[in-house]
């Protein structure tokens, strides 16, 4: 029997900086990125007759019948998106240097939504599995979520016995907010330690941390150096930042407390933010009593 010969065009994609969008926005949110980004490749390819050759991990081999319908069929359905030849590259496998083209992309931190704010290192190493039961729950969860998107103001406490999945399930609702665009910032009570504050410490670190440089400059303005009571490295991103007001205790924890309040409002003020405080149960009442409700 003859062979066949077939001229065919090889298209090959990758992901690119799939590790940076993995630290950027956490494994979870990562795979769902990429299972939406090879979705999106594989409705165009089987629109242009195309056909999947393998799955490389981070990309695609796709072969083509023609060239034009491999080059143009992902970046000419948008008139935004441009794309430029890169000359001609030697590619493992390929006997001659094939003329590649190269499609402009904007990266993740650059686009609205998901990935403005990183996500707290702690929720980072949360296992990739998928959640299962807890319908009713989530269910609510979501409805606050849209909520908080439409402007309004909610604060959900999730309570029940030790060990039956609180912090996981406060873990995928942080993920979800984070993808539809939500700042969070996640701080946790320990059980052996009584720090004043302590999961505050851990939210304003990273409110500071990534809070637009306008709006920090803007509450030592109003608030003077009162946030640096927990966030240490106010100092850093504001160096003109004054140190907190000394008084009576009382005074003292008047100005914390409105300059908690303030930075939050701020900041909520152009990006929806979701702050989990997680076995608050073990927190001290001054913990308890910072002005969340009144943000």
């Amino acid at each position: 029997m003859a062979e066949s010969i077939e001229l065919a065009t090889i298209l090959l994609t990758d992901l690119v900086g799939s590790t940076r969008l993995a630290t950027s926005v956490g494994p979870v949110r990562a795979d769902e990125l990429r299972d939406e980004h090879f979705d999106l490749l594989r409705e165009g390819i089987e629109a242009h007759g195309g056909r999947e050759v393998k799955n490389t991990g981070d990309g695609l081999m796709v072969a083509f019948t023609s060239a034009s319908a491999a080059v143009r069929m992902l970046a000419g359905r948008s008139e935004e998106v441009e794309y430029e030849s890169v000359s001609e590259l030697e590619l493992k496998g390929f006997p001659q240097p094939v003329e590649a083209f190269a499609v402009a992309w904007a990266p993740v931190a650059e686009a609205p939504g998901a990935g403005r704010w990183p996500l707290p290192s702690l929720l980072r190493s949360v296992p990739t599995i998928s959640y299962v039961g807890r319908e009713r729950e989530r269910g609510l969860l979501e409805e606050t979520r849209v909520a908080v998107q439409f402007g309004a103001r909610r604060l959900v406490s999730i309570s029940g016995e030790p060990g039956i999945g609180k912090s996981r399930l406060a873990a995928h609702a942080a993920f979800a907010a984070h993808g539809d665009g939500f700042a969070v910032c996640w701080g946790a009570c320990s059980e052996e330690l009584a720090v004043p504050y302590e999961p505050w410490i851990e939210v304003y670190a990273q409110v500071v941390e990534n809070a637009p440089q306008a709006v920090l400059e803007s509450d030592v303005e109003r608030h003077g150096g009162e946030i640096s009571r927990l966030a240490r490295n106010l100092s850093r991103r504001v160096p003109t930042a004054p140190a907190p007001q000394g008084s009576d205790p009382e005074t003292e924890r008047f100005l914390l407390f409105s300059a908690v309040a303030g930075l939050l409002a701020d900041v909520s003020a152009s990006t929806p933010l979701c702050v989990i405080l997680d076995d608050l149960h073990w927190g001290d009442g001054q913990s308890v009593s910072t002005a969340l409700p009144r943000c």
